[in-house]
């Protein structure tokens, strides 16, 4: 026998195979493409659930620590060795506050290379900010709304103090305007009710002066014509010869 059916055999199979392959791996990057969106939707989602819901009442220290492991009160050394790791410490006035070192920082760090890399830190300016802040008597974001030496902020913590602002500012605004529809819908209803009940009561009023007028008008031709017979049922002839004592015409 020729090789060449064979070939031809193992040709159709590798061209098959290869079909088969390139079919199954645009399936499976289809899938994986939709999985992929389906779990950046997913993790947008729980973002937006675990992100903070600010208010006016919301305080700058928990805006400007947000997402970090500084506290108000840390030491200096829990600061170093957070920010540089356990060698960085310092032995002598390594307790110190931090709210005490970025108001005289030089007092506790005499390297000057050092203190540089300290105070460059966003840990550092976020805390120096709030520091300055509460000293300034500035402790809610309603506050810094009417701080008028937001300038003296470090620009880091005043973007961020701003940002945080604007956004609950547009969240009150639209608050605002779905309670304005609201008690205007709720308004609008009550007017429709208020017509409909009117209608209802319209009707009815004039459902019973229509039933009175027809009583009356029922009760009259019973008095009138109690014992004889009505005259509008009555032919003319039988009216004159009962009007005229048995007088037709």
């Amino acid at each position: 026998m020729s090789g060449r059916p064979e070939e031809g055999i193992y040709g159709n199979l590798e061209s098959q195979s290869s079909n088969v392959s390139q079919g199954g791996w645009r399936r499976a990057r289809s899938q994986f493409e939709s999985e992929t969106d389906y779990s950046s939707v997913s993790r947008r989602r729980l973002e937006g659930m675990h992100r903070p819901q600010w208010t006016m009442s919301s305080s700058v220290e928990d805006i400007l620590l947000e997402g970090s492991t500084l506290r108000n009160n840390m030491k200096l050394n829990e600061f170093l060795r957070s920010n540089f790791g356990e060698e960085w410490v310092v032995e002598r006035n390594g307790n110190v506050t931090m709210e005490a070192f970025v108001q005289e920082p030089d007092a506790y760090v005499q390297d000057q290379q050092f203190l540089r890399r300290i105070v460059n830190l966003t840990a550092y300016q976020a805390l120096g900010a709030i520091y300055k802040l509460h000293h300034e008597g500035v402790y809610s974001l309603r506050q810094w709304r009417g701080f008028k030496s937001k300038n003296t902020v470090t620009p880091l913590a005043k973007g961020k103090l701003n940002a945080v602002l604007t956004q609950v500012q547009i969240e009150e605004k639209r608050e605002a305007e779905e309670k304005r529809k609201a008690e205007e819908k709720r308004k609008a209803e009550e007017k429709r009710e208020a017509e409909e009940r009117l209608r209802r009561e319209e009707d009815e009023r004039q459902r019973r002066a229509q039933e009175m007028k027809f009583t009356i008008s029922t009760t009259i031709e019973e008095v009138l014509f109690k014992g004889g017979v009505r005259v509008k049922e009555k032919k003319l002839n039988d009216f004159l010869y009962d009007g005229l004592d048995g007088r037709g015409v």
